[in-house]
């Protein structure tokens, strides 16, 4: 059987994987060849986390650049009571943001070890340290996955257990969700751990998530460093808002703080990223928009203006695959909403340009040359024909009534985008905040879209636990475009 070629991005990151220093992009760009346009690279480099630019044209490998890297963790008196240590966020950015929490692996200090019977070449003997699973009401959870930002909290924790999803996110104060934990029981019994002390972690492994742990009593870290390690971050963060000149995600500023600020704060830590937001200084978290949250400088909330230039599209005539196309040409839709298209037509007893009609409808598709035009239809002749050959009405008999509820969602959002088009609505004009509110809650009834893809999508009780939230859905989804609609028409109002 041949071997699947891997995707561009697949590509990219064992590339950047196997790099220490820095390489160009320009390199890069030329060994993807035409599999992806240069902009689109640029802004995949940018949302991985993989690597970190001063220009954007160098890039510095993030694996490389935190390699045994040293950060400090402070477990809560009621984790050193219990005798663990929730992950959450506390190992940003020192792992590939691919990881989720419960894919970490910490090794813990624990005695010595002679390997040669030498008391004189003893080292430190690590561990490797247990899994658990505990329940902890909400309220007490959240706070380990701030840093992650508000828009991505309740999927990271649902992520940790299945049991999750069904908690009502609402009751903080009396629901329960379950937490996979570090078991450091007889790791603070064993080194006389203390309320207030530290576990000193050093990055073994970035791609993997590979850590190690040693007991730092309170004592040991001293005023004066604990004073300098605030300082010297509070400066880094500063010089990381004004690099950026506008706010970000949260995993991207603290990984850009620590990259732009000095490097000692990586070899001899003198607190936490919770502790530095806790002190006495301007930083604190923001929110941006309706569902986002950054961290920035009281009292100012932050405000970024849409740039129009960040929505003009020059494609670059990229021939790749049909994701990588798509993406050149600046369309919104992915290859898997338009699979979704095509299933929907399949079941309702439609046609390939049924569904494509539905998903481009009212689109500009401003293809660079004839020859990419021709293989986007080459990749679009493609999906169809894959999606119809493995498409069994049978087995849609359950999804496909869900599918095509939620894809009627969507269209009504596509076709209010486009538009703004058609009444010459210009990005910069477009207020932020509405527009942002579509984006979060649109991005998850594609999430749900693309999830009805898989196989194993006719799964009775997810089914039923989407099927329940739909009429909520169409509500809020009515709403959210309503609220949008009327902040563009008082804008064209004003206009006029």
């Amino acid at each position: 059987m041949a071997r699947k070629k891997k995707s561009w991005q697949e590509r990219v990151f064992d590339y950047v994987l196997d790099r220490e220093a820095a390489f160009s992009i320009g390199t890069l760009h030329r060994r993807l060849g035409n599999d992806v346009s240069l902009r689109s690279l640029k802004r995949f480099l940018g949302e991985t986390g993989s690597v970190m630019s001063v220009d954007f044209e160098q890039y510095v490998p993030a694996w490389s650049y935190f390699q045994n890297a040293t950060f400090l963790v402070k477990p809560q008196r009621w984790e050193v009571a219990d005798g663990v240590l929730v992950p959450g966020h506390r190992f940003l950015p020192f792992h590939d943001f691919r990881l989720a929490a419960p894919d970490l692996t910490l090794l813990l200090a624990g005695g010595w070890d002679a390997p040669n019977g030498d008391d004189s070449s003893r080292e430190i003997q690590f561990n490797r340290a247990s899994r658990r699973t505990v329940a902890v009401p909400l309220s007490r959870a959240v706070i380990f996955y701030t840093l992650f930002g508000q828009e991505a909290l309740f999927s990271l924790i649902g992520i940790e257990d299945e049991s999750n999803a069904q908690v009502d996110f609402n009751d903080r104060e009396n629901a329960l969700v379950r937490l996979s934990v570090f078991d450091l029981g007889e790791f603070y019994r064993s080194s006389g751990f203390a309320e207030g002390d530290y576990l000193e972690c050093r990055v073994l492994d970035w791609e993997e998530g590979f850590f190690s742990g040693l007991h730092r009593p309170a004592a040991e870290v001293s005023h004066r460093l604990r004073e300098d390690w605030l300082t010297t971050m509070e400066d880094a963060f500063r010089e990381m808002f004004d690099f950026f000149d506008g706010p970000m995600d949260i995993p991207t500023q603290l990984q850009y703080a620590y990259f732009l600020g000095d490097e000692s704060v990586l070899e001899q830590p003198g607190g936490t990223i919770g502790e530095l937001l806790a002190a006495d200084n301007d930083l604190q978290f923001a929110p941006f928009g309706t569902n986002s949250s950054t961290i920035w400088t009281a009292p100012k909330v932050p405000e970024r203006p849409l740039d129009p230039e960040e929505f003009v599209v020059e494609p670059e005539g990229v021939i790749g695959d049909l994701e990588a196309i798509l993406e050149d040409i600046g369309s919104s839709l992915s290859e898997g909403e338009i699979e979704a298209f095509m299933r929907d037509e399949l079941y309702q007893g439609g046609s390939k340009a049924g569904a494509v009609d539905r998903a481009f409808s009212g689109a500009h598709l401003p293809f660079a040359h004839e020859e990419q035009e021709k293989a986007f239809k080459h990749e679009l002749e493609k999906l169809w024909r894959r999606v119809s050959r493995n498409y069994v009405p049978d087995r849609d008999v359950s999804i496909g009534p869900l599918r095509s509820r939620l894809l009627a969602l969507y269209e009504k959002q596509l076709h209010w985008i486009r538009s703004l088009d058609a009444r010459e609505m210009r990005p910069g004009e477009i207020p932020m905040e509405p527009m942002q509110e579509v984006g979060k809650f649109f991005s998850m009834i594609t999430a749900a879209i693309e999830l009805l893809n898989h196989p194993d999508a006719d799964d009775p009780e997810s089914l039923a636990g989407i099927t329940d939230q739909m009429p909520l859905l169409e509500s809020a989804a009515v709403e959210i475009l309503d609220r949008a609609e009327e902040a563009v028409r008082q804008v064209i109002d004003r206009g006029q």
